[in-house]
């Protein structure tokens, strides 16, 4: 992933979360257009945001299985889970 693209995703993630903290608001919910209009957009980005935590995850995982790949015993099982969290990442 691009650092570009990457950037624009954590923005993305970072309004998702502040939406969630706005929509917990009394005065929010209190506006029901205002609150319908945000709870749209937090529906919107929830895939955004669940699709860049995944990837977040699968790469610590990958960093995880190479650091082991120089173990005797574990050597060959992190290498088959670096080759299928490549394919993941791609």
């Amino acid at each position: 992933m691009t650092p570009s693209i990457r950037r624009k995703l954590q923005a993305l993630a970072e309004r998702h979360e502040e939406l969630g903290l706005l929509l917990a608001q009394p005065d929010v919910a209190a506006d029901a257009e205002r609150f319908r209009d945000m709870s749209r957009e937090y529906a919107h980005l929830e895939p955004l945001t669940a699709a860049l935590r995944a990837h977040e995850e699968a790469e610590r995982e990958l960093d995880g299985a190479r650091a082991m790949l120089d173990d005797p015993e574990l050597g060959r099982e992190a290498a088959e889970e670096v080759r299928t969290l490549q394919s993941r990442l791609e």
